[in-house]
């Protein structure tokens, strides 16, 4: 239950740190390219099915685990993040879960090892292999500097990314760029026949 808590949490942070990251380089791409509807189009389709597999895949798929009754993580992946946590370990955990399979049960040499094993790997406390204080470092290492980035960039130039993001989002239509420079007429403009 802890190893789905901190895949979800860690899903989370992956998610909102990539559509953050795919938000600025979009954006930033329309500021500079002011792009045809197509690639606007492209651009947006793009944005919306990225993020919705990001969003299955790290944040509703473990909330389905989480969820379930049966919410349980297989033996070998337990072993291989508990082995990650645990470098001495290595290969030693995951070895002994498959040699304590049922076609190793009855042979006195795979007990023998599994008894050895077992005695080697009394001295760690597993229930601190999953630990959340990773993902909350990155959370803060990766998400907030990319919210205040895209704080600062909304600041410093408004027109450029809320304009560019609503050029994407509104893509069918068609946009002018403003003119580079402004005309200054007179207040009042007396013209005559045949003059120049």
């Amino acid at each position: 239950m802890k190893f789905i808590k901190k895949k979800l949490l860690e899903g989370g942070v992956l998610f909102f740190g990539t559509v953050l990251l795919v938000y600025l380089a979009i954006s930033g791409l329309e500021a500079v390219g002011r792009f045809n509807s197509i690639i606007r189009a492209i651009l947006l389709f793009s944005f919306i099915v990225t993020s919705g597999a990001l969003f299955f895949l790290r944040i509703i798929k473990p909330l389905i685990q989480l969820f379930r009754s049966e919410a349980s993580v297989s033996d070998e992946d337990a072993a291989s993040e508990i082995g990650s946590y645990f470098p001495n370990l290595g290969d030693k955990l995951l070895n002994y879960i498959q040699l304590s399979s049922k076609t190793f049960a009855n042979n006195s040499l795979a007990r023998a090892s599994l008894k050895q094993r077992a005695n080697d790997m009394d001295s760690y406390s597993f229930s601190e292999a999953v630990s959340f204080s990773n993902e909350k470092r990155n959370l803060l290492r990766y998400i907030l500097p990319l919210g205040l980035l895209i704080i600062i960039l909304i600041t410093l130039f408004p027109t450029g990314f809320i304009g560019s993001s609503q050029r994407i989002i509104h893509f069918n239509r068609a946009y002018i760029p403003q003119a580079p420079f402004v005309f200054e007429l007179p207040v009042k403009l007396i013209a005559f026949r045949n003059e120049n």
